[in-house]
């Protein structure tokens, strides 16, 4: 057994995977700000980037305004204010281009497609296993 002496440290690493375009940050304690993600009220991790700009603006407006009501402060202060981890998680579906359906994410396609079929994910997986020995043999159909 090995033993380690000296510093240990308990930081841990992080990554995040954006559902649009398959886009990945990972790094020591990392948070989905150093990433330039965002993530939605409904799980949907996203890129910074994949948000329309003037909604985006919008919510940022609002979100100030709302500071400097709650905080009696000016906008720039507000601005300042306006903490990172405050509107990158929880993010309103509303703003969301996965919930608007702007982005269509796999797992929402799949389920989707379930319903349609009126099965059940396990149904699927079974009638899966049953037309095809391994992977290989349903991507090479």
């Amino acid at each position: 057994m090995k033993y380690r002496t000296g510093f240990v440290s308990n930081s841990s690493s992080s990554s995040f995977v954006c559902d649009v375009c398959g886009a990945e940050y990972s790094g020591m304690d990392a948070s989905i700000y150093d990433a330039d993600m965002v993530e939605c009220e409904n799980g949907h991790i996203f890129c910074e980037s994949h948000l329309d700009n003037e909604l985006f603006n919008q919510f940022k407006e609002n979100k100030i305004k709302q500071i400097m009501k709650e905080e009696e402060c000016d906008h720039n202060k507000a601005e300042d204010h306006l903490d990172y981890y405050e509107w990158r998680y929880d993010f309103p579906s509303e703003y969301c281009p996965c919930c608007q359906l702007k982005e269509i994410v796999d797992k929402d396609l799949i389920e989707f497609a379930l319903f349609k079929l009126g099965i059940e994910r396990n149904e699927c997986e079974n009638m899966f296993r049953t037309e095809f020995k391994n992977l290989k043999e349903f991507t090479q159909r």
